[in-house]
């Protein structure tokens, strides 16, 4: 993520990101034994809100997101409600959230803001 706050902000903010790490928020994502990423999906009565799916480089590209978000969905399908998420406009993370079923709703120079639901069959 660093590379994609910098070409936003022209900055990295280590003391910032470290705060926003809260451990009980945050299930840490493991691969083969090794500690790969995190993700932060809180939910609230009303929505689920993806905070942060963060996984190593050299781990990307192997399904692992694709496995967890398809987890993700499938809890929010069966509640009835809907993942919101944002991501840097600069991010190619875009496309695999929009693979998913992820749809802009608002986008800013900086951010777009996207989410998932359920779509309701024709009557």
């Amino acid at each position: 993520m660093r590379r994609y706050a910098e070409q936003t902000w022209g900055q990295w903010d280590d003391v910032r990101t470290r705060e926003s790490f809260v451990p009980e928020s945050h299930r840490i994502i493991q691969y083969d034994g090794d500690s790969i990423g995190c993700i932060e999906l809180i939910e609230s009565s009303a929505e689920f809100d993806l905070n942060k799916l963060y996984i190593l480089p050299e781990y990307q590209n192997r399904g692992i997101g694709t496995r967890l978000m398809r987890e993700a969905i499938a809890d929010a399908r069966s509640k009835q409600k809907p993942i919101r998420l944002s991501v840097l406009a600069v991010n190619p993370a875009r496309r695999f959230y929009e693979r998913l079923g992820f749809r802009i709703t608002q986008s800013t120079p900086e951010r777009h803001y996207m989410e998932w639901r359920e779509v309701e069959p024709p009557p």
